[in-house]
C-alpha cells in the first residue's frame, strides 16, 4: 500500500465514525436528511485533519525561518543534498534549543519541512551535519512523511507508530550515507548527539516519531527506537 493510500486510510478513521454515527441517529428521523449530514460531516472532518496536519504539528514543534546568513551553512547544505536527492529544497525552521535533534514533517515532500534545533545546527561539523540533514531528506523522500504528519497532529495516534521506529532507524542511517557517500560522517554525527543529549523541551510523545532521535526527556522516550550508539556503531563498521 502507498503512503498516499495510507494517510487516505488514517484520514477516513478518524472522519468516518462520528460522520456514521450523527448519520445514523438522523436517518431515523429523515433518510435524506440523515445521508446528507454523514457526506457533509465526513467531508467536514477530512478536510480539516489533511488539510490542517504539517500546520498542527509545526505550531507543536515551535522554531522559526532559518536566518540565511546565521544559518547560511544548513541551507546550503540542504540545498544541494536536495538536489544530489531529487527533491524540492524543504524549508527550514531552527528550535531555540541547546539540544542536539532534527525532525521533518509535511502532507508530501512537495511541502515537507526540516525542523531543527540550534544546537544541531551550531555543535556540529559540516561533514557532521550533511551527515544528519541527508538523513532528514531521506525521510521525506521515503514516502512515509505524509501519514507520519497525519497521525502526529492527531494527539494519541503517533504513539503507534513508535513500535516500527527502530527498523526505520537503520534504514535512514544507510540511505543517507548513500546520499553523502561518507558514513563516518554521519556515524560521528550520532555519536556527539548521543553524548551531548537529543531531548527537546515541549515535545508529546505522539509526535515523537518525526524526529530522527528521540526528543523526549531521559526516561520518557517510547521503547523501540534503536539507540544512537547502536546506530553509530553500525556505521563505523561499513
Amino acid at each position: 500500500m502507498n503512503a498516499g493510500r495510507r494517510a487516505l486510510l488514517v484520514v477516513a478513521a478518524v472522519a468516518l465514525p462520528p460522520a456514521l454515527v450523527l448519520g445514523l441517529i438522523l436517518l431515523l428521523v429523515n433518510p435524506i436528511v440523515g445521508i446528507v449530514v454523514f457526506v457533509v460531516v465526513a467531508v467536514a472532518l477530512a478536510g480539516w485533519v489533511w488539510t490542517g496536519a504539517q500546520r498542527r504539528v509545526l505550531k507543536a514543534m515551535g522554531g522559526r525561518p532559518a536566518d540565511a546568513k546565521a544559518d547560511a551553512r544548513a541551507l546550503n547544505l540542504i540545498e544541494g543534498l536536495s538536489f544530489t536527492a531529487g527533491l524540492r529544497q524543504p524549508p527550514l525552521l531552527v528550535v531555540e534549543s541547546d539540544s542536539l535533534n532534527v525532525a521533518v514533517a509535511g502532507r508530501d515532500p512537495a511541502s515537507a519541512v526540516i525542523v531543527a534545533t540550534r544546537g544541531l545546527l551550531t555543535q556540529l561539523s559540516r561533514i557532521e551535519l550533511e551527515g544528519i540533514l541527508a538523513a532528514a531528506l531521506v525521510e521525506i523522500r521515503n514516502g512515509e512523511l505524509g501519514p507520519a504528519t497525519v497521525v502526529a497532529s492527531l494527539p494519541g495516534l503517533g504513539r503507534r507508530l513508535v513500535s516500527s521506529a527502530s527498523g526505520r532507524d537503520a534504514a535512514t542511517d544507510l540511505a543517507a550515507v548513500n546520499l553523502t557517500r561518507f558514513p563516518p560522517g554521519l556515524a560521528a554525527a550520532l555519536d556527539k548527539m548521543d553524548a551531548k543529549g537529543t531531548s527537546v523541551e515541549g515535545v508529546r510523545a505522539d509526535q515523537a516519531h518525526l524526529w530522527l532521535a528521540d526528543p523526549l526527556p531521559p526516561g520518557a522516550a517510547p521503547a523501540g527506537r534503536t539507540s544512537l550508539r547502536d546506530r553509530a556503531a553500525a556505521l563505523h563498521e561499513l
